[in-house]
C-alpha cells in the first residue's frame, strides 16, 4: 500500500534525505514503478497564497455583489504567506502579513459577519 511520509525534521526515508516540511509519497514496494515524489509544503503555501491574493484582488476590483468574499481569499492568502515567512524567518514579511491578517479579519467581520 502507498504511504505518505511528512518530515518534521531532516531525516532519511528509504535512503533519500528529506528536509523538514517536505512530504514524500512512497509507492508500494510491489509496484514495478516505485517512485518518490517530493512536495515542498512551503512552495505550495507560497503559490497558494499568491493565487488567493490575486483572486481576492480581482474579485474586489470588479465591485460585484460577491466582492465581499474577496476578504476570505485575502485572509487565506495572508495566513499562508505569514506561515511561510515564519518558517523562513523573514521577520519583515511576518510583520506585514500579520497586519494583513488583522485587516482582513476586520474586513471579514464587517462585510460578512456584521
Amino acid at each position: 500500500m502507498d504511504r505518505i511520509y511528512f518530515a518534521t525534521d531532516d531525516t532519511i526515508v528509504d535512503g533519500k534525505k528529506i528536509k523538514a516540511g517536505e512530504m514524500v509519497l512512497v509507492y508500494d514496494p510491489e509496484d514495478r514503478t516505485r517512485r518518490k515524489m517530493r512536495i515542498p509544503l512551503q512552495k505550495i503555501a507560497k503559490w497558494g497564497g499568491a493565487v488567493l491574493g490575486v483572486v481576492g484582488c480581482y474579485v474586489l476590483a470588479f465591485n460585484i455583489p460577491q466582492s465581499k468574499y474577496a476578504y476570505v481569499a485575502y485572509l487565506s492568502s495572508s495566513v499562508l504567506m505569514a506561515a511561510v515567512a515564519v518558517r523562513e524567518r523573514d521577520w519583515p514579511y511576518v510583520v506585514l502579513n500579520t497586519a494583513f491578517v488583522s485587516g482582513n479579519l476586520i474586513g471579514v467581520y464587517r462585510w460578512l459577519l456584521a
